[in-house]
């Protein structure tokens, strides 16, 4: 009975585990909201600390960093179910800084933390990103594209 407890506990801890993005997806990237940027727009984008105009996506072994505007979003804890090697599915934890506002449309500082889907896909030179989006004037989640071009 012992070792059926042992083994059992064991099983559960490996899938408590959160799992390393591939390294194909690994680096900085730049993009816009959701279109394109030319390939000769890439390397004035990736030298751009202006987040009105661009955004930023640091990607490391197990973490994700995007910068926009005045938030910014954590993205850690990534349980896969599927990973390719141009693609990945799962569930992440994302903290949101900079979304909140008060009464009167000023930023609060008070993060959102949420487990959301997570999907990317490597095409043609681009990450492209599947997500969600919550806040939008139609009170209901949109699942929007965003494209990524990598940084030298």
């Amino acid at each position: 009975m012992k070792k059926f407890l042992f083994v059992a506990l064991l099983s559960l801890s490996n899938v408590a585990t959160a799992e390393n993005i591939p390294k194909a997806f690994q680096g900085k990237w730049v993009g816009t909201w959701q279109s394109h940027i030319k390939s000769n727009e890439v390397k004035a984008y990736c030298q751009l600390n202006d987040f009105d105009h661009v955004l930023t996506l640091s990607i490391n072994k197990n973490t994700m960093q995007m910068n926009y505007w005045e938030a910014s979003e954590t993205v850690s804890n990534f349980k896969f179910s599927q990973v390719k090697p141009n693609y990945f599915l799962g569930t992440a934890k994302f903290v949101q800084s900079g979304f909140l506002t008060d009464d009167d449309g000023n930023l609060i500082d008070k993060d959102i933390v949420l487990n959301r889907k997570v999907e990317f896909m490597l095409k043609k030179g681009e990450l492209i990103e599947l997500y969600r989006d919550d806040q939008n004037d139609t009170g209901k989640s949109i699942w929007y594209k965003r494209y990524w071009k990598k940084c030298n």
